[in-house]
């Protein structure tokens, strides 16, 4: 991902955004994720646990890793997200009305 949301640090979110996405066209490797998302090795080995472990990835026979059915779920429940944040960024999000709603 080329733009950060908030701040000028990629959030978690962000991060397991894009190792989704990487792994929901056809499974990627360990190596290749971690340098197309700008990881550590470190950071690599704790994202792919929690995404492993919550069943968000899994390995296929190769050994790569692929996007579940659930973590396409959430890959698309995140881009929703994610284009709401850009809109706001971007000065596209309205004032809120009298009732504190939008």
């Amino acid at each position: 991902m080329a733009v950060t949301l908030v701040g000028s640090r990629r959030s978690s979110v962000e991060i397991v955004w894009d190792i989704l996405s990487l792994c929901g066209k056809g499974g990627t490797g360990k190596t290749a994720i971690m340098y197309r998302s700008n990881l550590s090795h470190s950071q690599l080995v704790r994202y792919l646990s929690f995404l492993f472990t919550e069943g968000f990835l899994a390995r296929n026979t190769s050994g790569h890793f692929t996007t579940t059915a659930k973590g396409q779920q959430t890959l698309e429940q995140i881009a929703v997200v994610m284009k709401i944040l850009l809109s706001l960024r971007q000065g596209g999000g309205g004032e809120p009305n009298d009732n504190g709603n939008s």
